[in-house]
């Protein structure tokens, strides 16, 4: 029997599990606030070196023997870093459960830190800064968000750092941002798959939370997130020796991306952006104007962002053709599809939860990007409430703000 399960063991620690018949048990601890946005300006790049350590070892095995113990217990450990995030994972058979949990607790609550790990992946991450920054799709990505958005938006945020102050790093600095985390950061232990045993993992973050000094008013908010400001253009054409000889194209709509039109916004997607849709099959597969289209809702700027590639000589027709689009919905809402994906709702949401992480992870992002906890099922019956009227005014805010739109067309073609 599947059981999908949400707590506060204290406050802001949450514990999602989804304890369901599998082989595989997988653990993860997230500290919402540990990623590299959060640094100071004279500690850049040291939290992103921090993650590369903080699962290197324990306080009884050093690398090579915990290396060694990975292996022998076919065990996964890793850890990971974002803008706003750091971190740690474990994966393995279902009757490791507690040595998984005590492993990462150990690492995330209390680490341990030593000079040859330090020196090992100080290397490694300088190493890592150099590649990355001379990937042409790296500099080619940032060259282009600088001309979109303003100076202090997250998207012109580079986790990797300055590798001087990297280089620069010592040990109680891991120990100094480490400890910044652990009092600023909301915790999520998010547990999947067989074997969890929920009471002894209260146990356990209880026993490490009665060591540390967490005050609550100190807690970023679970769903913070910095600013993304778009600079003042209306078309901005990018011409950049890292690009694709045809256009790249991004349309940015202002649209309302709040939690009470999520599920609108997902049958939306589907009736006129997926495979199958009407914006998709008109660009793509009727008038062979791009070679695909995706797309994705902007929380940050509050916008649809649509892109395609496609020859430069034909973005004038696109634009055309798409506008044409949202010019009538009664002209291009089709009643069937619509129908159609209702009845199929409840088999996609079934197969999607064969997955072993879709359905705390759907709760969990609801949490951190809405303040809002929304379990899956119950968004299935969101998804199966929707109406038309629901799909329309999703429809009108678009076509409403068509010409309030942002088009950014980058190319290595100057035309």
């Amino acid at each position: 029997m599947s059981e999908f399960n949400y707590q506060q063991p204290a406050p802001g620690v949450h514990l999602f599990s989804y304890n369901i018949p599998r082989e595989l048990v997988s653990l993860e601890i997230n500290f919402t606030s540990g990623g590299s946005w959060f640094e100071k300006a004279n500690d850049r790049g040291k939290k992103h070196l921090l993650e590369h350590c903080i699962a290197s070892r324990t306080k009884k095995m050093n690398h090579e023997e915990l290396k060694d113990w990975e292996h022998a217990e076919s065990i996964a450990l890793n850890a990971f870093t974002s803008s706003l995030k750091l971190a740690l994972t474990a994966s393995g058979h279902k009757s490791d459960f507690k040595k998984m949990l005590e492993m990462l607790c150990e690492m995330a609550f209390e680490p341990t830190f030593d000079q040859i790990d330090l020196d090992r992946e100080k290397e490694i991450v300088l190493r890592e800064i150099s590649e990355r920054r001379g990937d042409p799709n790296y500099k080619l990505y940032f060259d282009v968000n600088k001309q979109v958005y303003t100076k202090e938006s997250l998207e012109l945020h580079e986790t990797l750092g300055d590798p001087e102050l990297v280089a620069q790093t010592i040990l109680e600095d891991f120990y100094r941002l480490q400890k910044e985390n652990l009092s600023t950061s909301q915790i999520i232990i998010s547990i999947a798959g067989g074997g969890i045993d929920l009471e002894y993992t209260k146990e356990l973050i209880q026993h490490y939370l009665n060591n540390l000094n967490r005050q609550i008013e100190h807690f970023r908010p679970i769903d913070y997130c910095p600013p993304n400001l778009l600079l003042d253009f209306k078309t901005l054409p990018i011409v950049h020796e890292f690009a694709h000889e045809h256009v790249d194209a991004t349309y940015i709509i202002p649209l309302d991306i709040k939690f009470d039109n999520r599920a609108s916004r997902q049958i939306f997607a589907s009736l006129f952006l997926n495979y199958g849709g009407v914006l998709y099959d008109k660009l793509r597969d009727q008038k062979q104007l791009v070679y695909g289209i995706s797309y994705y809702y902007d929380i940050s700027t509050q916008s649809l962002i649509v892109n395609f590639q496609a020859e430069a000589k034909l973005i004038e027709i696109i634009e055309k053709e798409s506008k044409e689009v949202f010019n009538d919905f009664t002209k291009v809402f089709r009643a069937d599809r619509f129908e159609q994906f209702k009845k199929s709702i409840l088999k996609k949401q079934l197969v999607d939860k064969d997955n072993l992480k879709t359905v705390l992870n759907f709760s969990k992002n609801t949490l951190l990007n809405y303040n809002h906890l929304e379990k899956y099922d119950e968004f299935t019956n969101k998804l199966q409430s929707v109406s038309v009227d629901d799909i329309k005014n999703v429809y009108t805010q678009i076509q409403t703000n068509w010409d309030n739109k942002k088009i950014v067309l980058v190319s290595k073609n100057p035309l």
